[in-house]
């Protein structure tokens, strides 16, 4: 239909509250606040590319541990699609557009660039220095993209830098 149910209680509730949200094909998903409702999170579909947040998601060490992802890169699912380049293949700078393999190009995938562009040596965070990522959007440009730096001048998360050009 056009909308979503969504029931819930506290723990020890014996009755259940239920809401109604509405389906928004607009938006990849439609969000909900136990205090405030519906509520709007996201940009519409369209009006983006990639998102760098905070990310979670499940490690297999033998059992599954829910893990928390920071500097993550997530391409949206409506029209975008990303190639993990390096340059030991051909360098960023001597990129060009004839260069991109549309077999290599994943669309599928959400966490395509990921943590790929930073990494951890002797437990400390390092950029990945020859990752770089060719990105097509759903109007059918070509960028490619490079991180340059991870942190701040003073070494806090959240500060990356990088580099883009339209192919």
């Amino acid at each position: 239909g056009d909308n979503y149910t969504l029931q819930y209680a506290d723990i020890n509730a014996t009755s259940h509250t239920e809401v109604s949200i509405t389906k928004d094909a607009t938006y990849n998903f439609n969000h909900f606040d136990f205090d405030d409702g519906e509520v709007s999170v996201e940009p519409v579909k369209e009006d983006w590319d990639l998102m760098y947040s905070t990310y979670s998601g499940k490690a297999n060490f033998g059992v599954f541990y829910a893990i928390g992802y920071n500097d993550y890169i997530v391409s949206n699912r409506s029209g975008i699609s990303v190639a993990a380049m390096n340059e030991a293949d051909i360098a960023f700078d001597d990129f060009t557009a004839s260069d991109i393999v549309a077999d290599d190009m994943i669309s599928d995938n959400i966490s395509a660039i990921a943590s790929s562009w930073r990494g951890l040596v002797d437990f400390s965070l390092v950029l990945d220095e020859d990752a770089y990522y060719v990105v097509s959007d759903d109007e059918g440009n070509n960028y490619k993209l490079k991180f340059t730096r991870l942190t701040s001048e003073g070494g806090e998360r959240g500060y990356p830098e990088f580099k883009i050009e339209l192919l």
